[in-house]
């Protein structure tokens, strides 16, 4: 039994320094899967969360980083005002995805300056640490939510966005690129 939890560990331990390697993108393609990625926005969510946020967190693809409900891990750029200025990482709890499944891609909201620059003074930032995220949920007429403080999460697969997740303990980290 020790034996088949030892190998679990190797391979889990192989496959997640593997693909976070073997996923290290350039800042260009990074950028251009962020592109893509606000195109698909208009259809899903409303235009004045996106054009009122002060800064956009876009991880245009996430992937799973081992086994089973292991984690994802994915690669973006923080851009304020249209303008890449850095890029992060993100170590996530499993958010779904299983072996064969397709891919998401997450964006983070920042609806105030105060939000983006407490963010941003960090290098390393942990949801429900260093602050909170709120999942984006459709606002229908039963429901008041406003977006317009704080961080907005939206995770997105193939079928649209997914709102029954939490991000809590996810660690994004800024990286030199």
């Amino acid at each position: 039994m020790k034996t088949i939890t030892r190998i679990h560990l190797a391979l889990a331990l192989c496959s997640s320094i593997l693909c976070t390697t073997a996923f290290a993108d350039t800042p260009e393609n990074i950028d251009l899967k962020a592109d893509a990625s606000l195109a698909q926005l208009n259809e899903v969510i409303p235009a004045e969360l996106l054009n009122s946020a002060a800064g956009l967190l876009i991880f245009p693809t996430l992937v799973q980083t081992g086994f089973g409900d292991d984690g994802e891990y994915g690669e973006g750029t923080l851009r304020v005002m249209g303008k890449t200025v850095s890029y992060y990482v993100v170590d996530a709890e499993s958010l779904g995805l299983q072996v064969g499944a397709q891919k998401k891609t997450l964006i983070l909201f920042f609806n105030s300056e105060s939000a983006l620059s407490g963010f941003r003074e960090k290098d390393e930032w942990v949801a429900g640490t260093d602050g909170e995220l709120k999942m984006y949920k459709p606002v229908s007429e039963d429901t008041e939510t406003e977006y317009n403080q704080g961080i907005t999460a939206l995770l997105i697969d193939k079928s649209g966005p997914i709102h029954n997740v939490t991000l809590k303990g996810s660690r994004f980290s800024k990286v030199s690129k």
